[in-house]
Formats: C-alpha cells, sequence, structure tokens
C-alpha cells in the first residue's frame, strides 16, 4: 500500500487526471490509504478501480473491495458478451458502474496476449472512456476547478441500465 500512496502522490504532482486501479482488498487499508485516495480526489482525479471477483452468482451480499470500496473511487463490476453481471463479480452498495471483464484481451508479461476474466479488466474500460470525456472536452460545469466529478456524473447518467430499473447493487447505474 506504500507504493500504492506513493503512486497517488505522482500522479498529483505530475497533473495526471485519470487512475486505473486494478488490484483490491476485502479488507480496508486503513485510513492513510484512504486519505492518499481523497486528496488524489481532491486535486482532481478521477479515480476508478476494480469492484473485485468475490461475488456470488445469485450476487448476494456487499462485497465490494478497496479501494473502489471508498467514496472517492469509482467500483467496477464486470459483465460477459451478453451484457450480464459475471458470477465472480462483487456486489453491493457502493458499486457504480459495470463494463466487460470476461475473455478480455490483454497483454502477456514476457509478450504477446492472453484472455483474462476480472473486474480488473472491466475497470480500465471505465478509465479509458473517462480519457476520451476529457479529450472531447468534458467542462467544469460547477466551477470547482476540476472535472473529476463531472467525469462521474456522465458516465452514471450515460450508462445502459442493466438488471432492475435505476441503479442497483448487482449492476450499479449499469454498463458504461
Amino acid at each position: 500500500w506504500s507504493n500504492i500512496i506513493a503512486a497517488l502522490q505522482w500522479a498529483v504532482d505530475h497533473g495526471i487526471q485519470v487512475t486505473n486501479n486494478s488490484y483490491g482488498s476485502s479488507s480496508n487499508p486503513g485510513t492513510t490509504v484512504q486519505q492518499a485516495f481523497d486528496n488524489a480526489h481532491t486535486a482532481g482525479i478521477f479515480h476508478a478501480a476494480a469492484a473485485g471477483n468475490s461475488g456470488t452468482c445469485s450476487g448476494g451480499g456487499n462485497n465490494i473491495g478497496y479501494p473502489a470500496r471508498y467514496n472517492s473511487v469509482v467500483a467496477v463490476g464486470a459483465t460477459d458478451q451478453s451484457d450480464v453481471r459475471a458470477c465472480f463479480s462483487s456486489t453491493g452498495s457502493d458499486l457504480e458502474l459495470m463494463a466487460p471483464g470476461v475473455n478480455i484481451n490483454s497483454t502477456k508479461l514476457g509478450g504477446g496476449y492472453v484472455e483474462y476474466n476480472g473486474t480488473s479488466m472491466a475497470s480500465p474500460h471505465t478509465a479509458g472512456t473517462a480519457g476520451l470525456l476529457i479529450t472531447a472536452g468534458i467542462a467544469d460545469k460547477n466551477g470547482d476547478g476540476r472535472i473529476n466529478d463531472e467525469i462521474r456524473t456522465v458516465l452514471k447518467n450515460t450508462a445502459t441500465d442493466l438488471g432492475a430499473s435505476g441503479w442497483d447493487s448487482l449492476y450499479g447505474y449499469g454498463l458504461i
């Protein structure tokens, strides 16, 4: 976690606007880590994070991991090719968005490509979409000097609703 804290400070110091956090823990790493995410968020950074792979097919429980569980971080769950929540995708009150996370082609250490499953494959889709919004010139509508809050609002408001109507603990606001 000390490396993550250092990386977040580096991101703030270098004007980074988006982070993807494809890792997690079922236990809270503590207030120092949360403060690092919160401080980076206050500095204007949009954080997307893997919600976790602790879900069940029935979708019961509140099992979003950290750092996705922090208010300053967008928790992203995984869907399959039919836009259905992957059984492993964590659920709960902190889930915000869904993105593709099953059979995702990814680079492999040492070269080449491999298909992976997981919310760690879904959160980069959200981080990339945030980057596209920045490139498109998303405006600071509320005048707070940052755009990460507008990015979050746009992603929630434009998500394709899946599951129960509106926000729900299985799909959040829906598919980006």
